[in-house]
């Protein structure tokens, strides 16, 4: 069954360890960027841009900021995940009270825009 986003998921912080293990509960959502770009997850890590979402097995050990992948399969990108108060050890011009993810193909300070919060 696919879960659809839902109001009371605004303030659902990102559970890392699950989305290591493809459990995408806590990224279910309608994220938008600065530059107001949506992007919707579900919770088969299924999304509004034919990407989908993979976890990635100790990505919080094995990188500075955990991630999942995102593929649409052939080419792909990472999918930052930063929960609350987790900072961008690269610098960060983000909201860190709120979760954000970041789609990009490496690390760095990202420009604020860039950064996808909950809606």
């Amino acid at each position: 069954m696919v879960t659809e986003p839902s109001e009371n998921q605004a303030e659902t912080d990102l559970n890392i360890e699950e989305i290591n293990n493809n459990n995408f509960s806590s990224l279910v959502g309608t994220w938008e960027n600065g530059t107001e770009d949506t992007l919707i997850i579900y919770s088969d890590g299924s999304t509004n841009k034919n990407l989908t979402v993979h976890g990635v097995e100790n990505s919080d050990q094995t990188s500075t900021i955990p991630y999942a992948s995102l593929t649409d399969g052939t080419t792909g990108a990472a999918l930052g995940l930063f929960k609350i108060g987790f900072e961008n050890p690269d610098g960060d011009r983000s909201d860190t009270s709120r979760p954000r993810v970041v789609i990009a193909q490496q690390g760095g300070n990202y420009s604020p825009e860039t950064y996808y919060y909950r809606q």
